[in-house]
């Protein structure tokens, strides 16, 4: 971790944990790769009839995605914020 690392982790540890996890996990991962995947799913399936997307198998899996995803988003973050947190630590430890 170089001294630019460094300090951009601080700037981000600065904001707290929740932030990041809101941030990077649920708005950043779980939403965004939630509509992607809908998207192209939803194209595989039904191609671009658009009057499908109140059906209630679109519905159904709309509301699966904004929970699985972000769920997975926020275990994501987790851990990329407790590995982030080790490094930086080791760093410190260096120095």
């Amino acid at each position: 971790m170089n001294e630019e690392e460094k300090r951009k982790w601080e700037q981000i540890k600065a904001r707290g944990k929740l932030h990041y996890i809101l941030i990077h996990g649920i708005l950043g991962w779980g939403l965004i790769t939630a509509l992607a995947y809908l998207f192209f799913t939803f194209i595989m399936k039904y191609g671009f009839d658009l009057s499908l997307l109140i059906s209630n198998d679109f519905l159904q899996e709309l509301a699966i995605s904004l929970i699985v995803f972000p769920i997975v988003g926020v275990l994501q973050s987790l851990f990329a914020w407790n590995k982030k947190e080790r490094i930086y630590l080791e760093e410190r430890k260096k120095e």
